[in-house]
């Protein structure tokens, strides 16, 4: 046995010598008298570690009503936010998870260690997907795409969890980002996924458990005739291409993204642009809702809501979901529709230009059926640059160090003005 430094977790020490079983709450941060009856429920079912989700300030009231109900260590999963590792330190929290990545400085790392040295709290470090730091995501959500493309601004995607919690995983919890939960055949969630206020949308991602008996397991690939609640995708079996079923949040979240990609793709022919909270904002209201499907508060019985010992069965709570799956189910024509309309017109791009170089701008692209019209453009001061067209080219070319304005006309009557600006010594792009 690989020999391990002890680490005190409460009344347990973790030494490689005893394994603990763990597990974490599934219920919102928001339901504190619900999370602690689940806690209490774990531990006289044989738990011996509890894991909750702090995901904001309110969830550390989680921390003692949570203690004070049950007599094993409690952790605390913090991201982001290392003011919350602090206060769970201070709430009495036994263990603190956190992902130094997305946390922020090592100063903040610091002040985290420092707080639980000095109440002897160990720290759980995870490094994996949830440590894509923050500043990375704001980087890519604030300067992706183009102000004269269709998109101005990222979209970051990402899946809701599969660990039965009530709060959403990482990073898909990070409120810039569009967090996707997922619902079996039926509309309603799906028995691993993940839930509560950060999630955006739901998609469908399978339920190897829809149509099951409990205690059945399916067979992973698909075979004639064969019916499953699961999504059907290309595998390999045996070192050969075929056909099987998967499910998770890893099959809504494409789904999503898939979605959202089509309604780019449509907005380009339409030749509508949006900024990224826009198209954001779209995609939430582009749903069917799902709420309605959970007011009778019961559904089938899961085999992972077995208790731990084999006994009762658990029916899944379908009131505690509603206003946890995000605004509805996603729906690609909806989206289509609301696109038509919404956002505003792609403009020309203003021209940066070299003396005695040219720039070619594809005019087509901005204007809807930009194939089939025709272009007339003047320059205000040709001393400075004048322009051409050629079919759907506008060709812009750079006479001395200056600005001025191109009109553009088109034959469906609209009209813009772009504004060229002429460098000395610059690249032929414009640029110094």
């Amino acid at each position: 046995m690989r020999q391990v430094k002890p680490v005190k977790v409460g009344d347990c020490t973790l030494d490689g010598k005893h394994i603990y079983i763990q597990s974490m709450l599934n219920t919102s941060s928001d339901d504190i008298e619900g999370s602690a009856a689940q806690a209490a429920a774990l531990e006289q079912a044989g738990c011996e570690i509890i894991r909750a989700a702090i995901p904001n300030r309110d969830a550390i009231a989680l921390i003692p009503a949570i203690k004070e109900r049950i007599h094993i260590p409690l952790v605390a999963d913090i991201h982001f936010d290392y003011r919350l590792a602090l206060e769970a330190a201070a709430a009495g929290i036994d263990k603190i998870r956190i992902n130094p990545g997305n946390i922020g400085g090592m100063d903040r790392v610091r002040a985290v260690v420092k707080a639980c040295q000095e109440r002897s709290i160990p720290i759980r470090i995870g490094v994996n997907s949830g440590s894509l730091e923050k500043e990375i995501l704001d980087y890519f959500i604030n300067n992706a795409g183009s102000p004269n493309g269709v998109i101005d601004g990222g979209i970051a995607v990402f899946a809701s969890g599969n660990e039965y919690a009530g709060a959403s995983g990482f990073p898909g919890a990070y409120s810039k980002c569009v967090t996707v939960s997922a619902v079996a055949a039926d509309f309603t969630p799906s028995s691993y996924t993940n839930f509560g206020t950060e999630v955006d949308v739901c998609a469908p991602g399978g339920d190897t458990e829809y149509y099951n008996a409990i205690g059945q397991e399916d067979d992973e690939f698909w075979e004639n005739n064969e019916v499953s609640g699961s999504i059907l995708s290309t595998m390999i079996r045996n070192g050969s291409p075929a056909y099987g079923y998967m499910d998770g949040t890893s099959m809504a979240c494409p789904h999503v993204s898939g979605v959202a990609a089509l309604g780019l793709s449509y907005a380009v022919k339409q030749r509508r642009h949006f900024k990224a909270s826009e198209f954001v904002a779209l995609l939430k209201e582009s749903v069917k809702p799902v709420d309605n499907w959970y007011s009778n508060g019961k559904k089938k019985t899961y085999r992972n809501h077995l208790s731990p010992s084999g006994g009762s069965i658990d029916e899944m709570n379908l009131l505690s979901y509603i206003g946890k799956m995000g605004t509805g189910l996603t729906d690609a024509a909806l989206l289509l529709n609301n696109i038509e309309g919404s956002g505003s017109d792609m403009k020309v791009p203003n021209v940066y230009v070299a003396e005695g170089g040219t720039s070619t701008v594809n005019l087509a692209y901005y204007f809807v059926n930009g194939e089939k019209l025709t272009y007339t453009c003047t320059s205000d001061d040709a001393a400075v640059a004048t322009v051409t067209v050629s079919n759907n080219l506008m060709e812009v070319t750079g006479v001395k160090t200056g600005a001025t304005h191109i009109t553009v006309k088109v034959s469906d009557g609209s009209e813009q003005t772009i504004t060229v600006t002429v460098r000395q010594n610059a690249g032929g792009n414009g640029w110094m």
